[in-house]
């Protein structure tokens, strides 16, 4: 995965120039030496705003140049935007992707792009993901939910991210472990951002469903600080925006992107974060059960032992709370746009039915 030291870190779209992709080809061993890429087209994907993922078409020199040679590849660059490019340094979410990909992907048994360079200019936060393109593929669309057979791929693969690492002593001391950096702001500066939320949402969303809010934010760093143990490698926004279905047309299920929000937790998380947010209500309540018994059951086949489906259950109400902070959290430090809104209201209501019928108000730290 890395070539030569010398090469730039292209900050543009426009810097990532035919010469360059050649040399990064050249060093990941999917262009023959004798050829060259000689034309490059590029093109915006996704809508993220803490990162550019720019699609590059590649032509190449001679056009017989390997069967390795890929046809495209997505690149992640950081925002220009001034504000999102800081909060994302602030976070760690460079550090945290990169991270990803450097130090974990080799042991995960999850369907993910293959990363085919990175390199990062420290001085400034510049960074380049060169990655795989899964496309053609299905987009996940959170408003929209998903199928039954979608949800049951996606527990299952779920398994795969959580078990090479369940219980790991290593996850503590990990470079992209924000835990000790992150957690005490969300703990200062969510009560606040929920207050925000609640005015702005109030005609959205119900005063039950805001009323959990007013027992949780107050609690937030005591709640993250006592999540239940074991933890593992975890997705941290583990939803179907993030997702991809049928990828490179169908040859695979499933492949999941953007791991800028990676963090040491119970494996639960992650299931309680996706079934909670990105299945209606409706779905969720008539195969919640089953879906959380398909996971649990995946586990023990990757070789989790000693924990029980009880203890599985218990850590998933206790987790119910973390898309409910991710709705109202994220909600208010975005631009608002008619989508934004719609899809931020509707994920907050999902997660407070869910909160409300698992009773896990019940489960708040006191």
């Amino acid at each position: 995965m890395d070539v030569s030291s010398r090469l730039p870190v292209p900050r543009t779209a426009e810097d990532a120039s035919p010469e360059w992709f050649t040399e990064v080809l050249h060093g990941a061993g999917l262009l023959e030496r004798s050829a060259r890429v000689s034309s490059v087209r590029h093109a915006s994907v996704g809508n993220g705003l803490v990162c550019q993922s720019i699609r590059f078409e590649l032509s190449y020199e001679p056009e017989s140049a390997g069967t390795a040679a890929p046809g495209s590849v997505v690149c992640k660059l950081p925002s220009p935007d001034r504000t999102y490019r800081a909060a994302a340094v602030a976070e760690l979410v460079y550090s945290r992707e990169l991270g990803f990909y450097r130090d974990l992907v080799g042991s995960v048994a999850l369907r993910v792009p293959r990363c085919l360079y990175q390199d990062r200019d420290e001085s400034n936060d510049d960074f380049v993901l060169v990655l795989e393109d899964l496309s053609p593929a299905v987009g996940g669309d959170q408003i929209a939910g998903c199928s039954l057979a979608q949800a049951e791929t996606v527990v299952t693969a779920a398994a795969g991210l959580h078990a090479p690492f369940w219980g790991s002593t290593e996850l503590d001391g990990a470079s992209w472990n924000v835990r000790s950096l992150w957690l005490p702001r969300i703990a200062a500066s969510y009560p606040a951002l929920f207050g925000q939320f609640s005015a702005y949402y109030a005609d959205h969303v119900s005063p039950a469903d805001l009323s959990i809010g007013e027992a949780f934010a107050p609690v937030i760093g005591q709640w993250f600080s006592e999540q239940p143990r074991p933890w593992t490698v975890t997705h941290g926004d583990f939803r179907l925006d993030n997702m991809l279905f049928d990828i490179q047309g169908g040859a695979e299920p499933l492949g999941v992107l953007d791991w800028q929000t990676l963090l040491p937790a119970p494996g639960a998380a992650d299931v309680s974060y996706f079934l909670g947010g990105c299945l209606t209500t409706e779905m969720r309540r008539a195969h919640e059960h089953d879906l959380l018994r398909r996971y649990h059951s995946a586990l023990v086949s990757h070789g989790v032992t000693d924990y029980s489906f009880e203890q599985c259950l218990r850590d998933y109400r206790y987790s119910a709370f973390l898309g409910y902070f991710m709705a109202s959290y994220a909600a208010c430090l975005v631009q608002h746009t008619e989508r934004g809104d719609q899809m931020f209201a509707t994920w907050f209501r999902r997660t407070a039915a869910q909160i409300h019928d698992l009773d896990c108000l019940s489960l708040l730290p006191v």
